[in-house]
């Protein structure tokens, strides 16, 4: 699992504050699933 990735891919060179909390939200969501899964 790459978040990092997913973060700046998400981000796509912008650095402005909706682009970064939407790209935290975005791997949030992500990891939130992912987490989930492997928990059960």
């Amino acid at each position: 699992m790459d978040l990092m990735g997913r973060f700046t891919g998400k981000l796509g060179g912008e650095t402005d504050f909706n682009s970064v909390r939407n790209a935290i939200e975005s791997v949030d969501v992500f990891f939130s699933s992912v987490l989930r899964k492997e928990a059960e």
